[in-house]
């Protein structure tokens, strides 16, 4: 099963996204998803522009364990719903 997880963001451009660390029991699947490492400049740029980026990400889950009825989908720790595994 695929899980897309949209991730936005403001400044910089480039996305903050790292990696997702994924918590698999029988009824949930629990992804947080990280930021890169990333160093502050000292050295001030130009400024943001008023945007918002986003860009989305898959998760496939293994499958494993088994999947109980009702499953569910937290992402950062939200339940974004559950589903019914057949």
């Amino acid at each position: 099963m695929d899980i897309v997880v949209e991730v936005r963001w403001g400044c910089p451009i480039d996305s903050p996204f790292g990696e997702f660390k994924a918590t698999r029991m029988a009824t949930a699947l629990s992804l947080q998803a990280l930021t890169k490492p990333y160093v502050i400049s000292t050295n001030p740029g130009p400024p943001c522009q008023p945007v918002i980026n986003y860009k989305k990400y898959t998760y496939t889950d293994p499958g494993t364990p088994a999947r109980t009825n009702p499953f569910e989908i937290i992402v950062n720790g939200k339940s974004w719903g559950k589903v019914e595994v057949k």
